[in-house]
């Protein structure tokens, strides 16, 4: 008899330096890590040389859950094709007007970007759907024939079809999708009615221009995928992750990659939500910090709040995604002094190639994490993931070129005011979605994952006065983990406009119902039973004359809906008037429901925290050196508590314990960080 292989399920994240994997067999619940330098010429490489440092057969797979950034950077290095844009007549100016509020008030030098779409490539056709939804005016086909005739002598990749009114209404733009498919069918098409329901046309036709721009460079990549697992033998499900906390199939991210953008800092933020569950810590906030990047979520309940009113390096994106504040501040963010002597650090950064300059790959500037390797914290005598090998005396003469231009000649001082500034930063980043919204911060506990999120974490604490820290197992893999815990997500929409003095609940309940039956039958068509979705209903309310609205869940009433309102805009602004009320949009949230893949630790042969020692070093804290332990954290036993300064090595991460806290390894693995000074 044969035996039958384990199932098992593999996460891929693939961030701005490091290419993380984590697989999990189902049946021994055991987890494997493998890490990769990312490839920024092609994502696919980092990808495939991870899958054969784990040494698994693809065909063993059960299940694929993959993060891409190939959107998220083609907008930031603005790398995408030549779009063309067919718009309502007399609406070719909409996207060079911008929206009613400036992202950035006080920059006298701050530029809009340029629009993705060229005004010479936006077309205009003879069409009008009013804000009720009745059709004013019908699509003018023949029109639309001559203007696809002239598109397809340009060297256009993508169309994005862009109607006013469409949300309301989307006959006319669904008949205009047709016709550039039955003419033109090798350039992808976007229709803003489908992309996103926002009222707001600038918003709307952003989004929508957003999903094209990205489209012809997702769709090839994702291809590749798709061609080498089935090459491989694979035969299971391949999930791509979205902003929105969870996933979706790969046919969806076909049709909609903007949903991908900014997808790996929201696994991480659903994994802190799990974690968080699994310890007991009712409020939490995730904190994240890669290679290139700082990412920051407050999480309350459990439930990460979600947002729709975002920008993409400047250019507005409505579709769904978890409230993440992100800064450029990462392991290989640059410090730098400008023209006027101020002494910076990021948000530019080094990257996976050359890197910092202890990589000796050509990297000359001195980076975040160059200052930490001059100050010890990092360990200079292994190699990085078992691949790139540290040089700390590169590191040294990066930081003192810092040094040479501010007129300080000590680099240890100049490697603490890297580490000074870039924690001020996040120390910011966090205050921002806390106290900057209302909550007390001293009121979390700090998730603390990433490359180098558990490095910086107690000092970003203590200046915040947060008294709990958790490092969780395997921190550096804590985003492609959270990809096995992700459960599959969709989201509908549908705008109405209509005053709460006229709205009934029945009307609202009927609409919900509609929706409802649409994520049913996508999610039964992903292989969801009934039993295994969950489906979140709320209304996108505001005052009549306000320009922002806040999501409300449902309630059994119109009074309670308005009543929750009110609490929340005062929670939230400060200040609320009960007055009438104006609901812009019924919301339902789909969730198909995945076996959370939770970690456990493995049990160490070690049994004497000794064992698990494997140096002590002079580590820098506070202006001076002082003998540190260090562990190997996969060793160090459960119950154990040690106090700082203390530092834990493993895969992918290290955490420093800065003096005056105690660390304690919990029964899942985790390091409970608590502060006692």
């Amino acid at each position: 008899m044969v035996k039958k292989e384990s199932a098992q399920r593999l996460g891929i994240d693939i961030g701005g330096t490091f290419t993380d994997l984590t697989l999990y067999n189902e049946d021994s619940k055991v987890f494997n890590f493998a890490k990769t330098p990312t490839t920024p010429s092609d994502p696919f490489e980092g990808l495939r040389k991870g899958i054969d440092k784990l040494g698994i057969s693809v065909a063993s797979l059960s299940d694929f859950v993959h993060g891409t950034t190939v959107g998220t950077n083609a907008v930031i290095q603005k790398k995408g094709p030549q779009v063309s844009m067919i718009t309502t007549k007399g609406h070719a100016g909409v996207l060079a007007m911008d929206g009613a509020v400036r992202s950035v008030l006080y920059d006298i030098k701050g530029r809009r970007p340029e629009p993705l779409v060229r005004r010479s490539r936006i077309y205009e056709i003879a069409e009008r759907v009013l804000i009720d939804g009745s059709v004013l005016q019908p699509l003018d086909q023949e029109e639309l024939r001559q203007v696809l005739s002239q598109i397809a002598k340009t060297d256009a990749k993508a169309i994005a079809i862009c109607f006013v009114a469409s949300q309301m209404q989307n006959q006319n733009e669904m008949q205009a999708k047709a016709l550039v498919q039955e003419l033109l069918p090798s350039l992808f098409t976007s229709v803003s009615s489908e992309v996103s329901k926002h009222r707001g046309e600038f918003e709307r036709f952003s989004t929508t221009v957003l999903n094209s721009y990205i489209g012809p460079l997702v769709h090839p990549y994702l291809k590749k995928i798709v061609s080498f697992l089935t090459t491989e033998g694979y035969r299971g499900s391949f999930w791509i992750t979205v902003a929105g906390g969870g996933a979706t199939g790969v046919e969806q991210a076909f049709t909609f990659p903007i949903f991908t953008v900014n997808s790996g800092p929201a696994a991480g933020v659903a994994a802190a939500a799990h974690l968080a569950e699994l310890l007991g810590l009712e409020n939490v906030i995730s904190y994240d910090m890669g290679g290139t990047s700082t990412d920051v979520c407050l999480i309350k309940s459990f439930r990460p709040p979600t947002i729709r009113d975002v920008a993409v390096s400047g250019y507005p994106n409505t579709s769904p995604q978890l409230d993440i504040n992100a800064i450029g501040a990462g392991g290989g963010s640059i410090a730098w002094v400008d023209i006027a002597g101020e002494f910076k650090v990021g948000p530019m950064s080094q990257g996976a190639n050359p890197g910092p300059a202890c990589y000796n790959l050509g990297g000359a500037e001195a980076t975040i994490t160059d200052a930490v390797l001059v100050l010890g914290w990092l360990n200079g005598k292994e190699s990085l993931v078992g691949e790139i090998s540290l040089h700390s005396e590169l590191s040294r003469e990066a930081v003192s070129r810092v040094g040479h231009c501010l007129g300080v000649a000590d680099e240890y001082r100049i490697a603490e005011a890297i580490i000074d500034l870039v924690t001020l930063k996040m120390v910011g980043a966090v205050k921002e979605v806390s106290t900057g919204r209302g909550h007390d911060v001293r009121d979390f506990a700090l998730v603390a994952y990433g490359g180098a999120g558990p490095m910086f974490a107690t000092g970003i604490a203590s200046q915040l006065g947060i008294k709990k820290v958790v490092s969780p197992v395997r921190p550096g893999h804590f985003c492609s983990t959270g990809m096995l815990q992700s459960n599959v997500f969709h989201q509908y929409s549908r705008p109405v406009r209509i005053m709460t003095s006229e709205a009934t609940i029945d009307n609202i309940y009927s609409i919900f119902r509609e929706l409802r039956t649409i994520g049913e039958k996508q999610l039964i068509g992903e292989g969801f039973k009934q039993s295994n979705m969950r489906f979140e209903e709320r209304l996108s309310i505001k005052y009549p004359q306000q320009h922002y609205e806040l999501e409300i869940p449902m309630a059994p009433s119109i009074e309670e809906l308005e009543k929750s309102f009110y609490t929340a805009h005062r929670e939230r602004f400060q200040f609320g008037f009960t007055e009438r009320l104006m609901i812009m949009e019924l919301i339902v949230d789909a969730w198909g429901l995945k076996e959370k893949a939770r970690i456990m630790k493995v049990p160490t042969k070690i049994n004497k925290l000794a064992d698990a020692l494997k140096e002590n070093r002079p580590v820098r804290f506070a202006g001076s050196f002082v003998e540190t332990p260090i562990y190997r954290r996969d060793d160090v036993p459960e119950g154990i508590c040690i106090n700082g300064p203390v530092i834990f090595e493993e895969l992918g991460s290290t955490t420093v314990v800065q003096p005056g806290w105690v660390a304690h390894v919990d029964d899942l693995g985790n390091l409970i960080l608590k502060n006692e000074g």
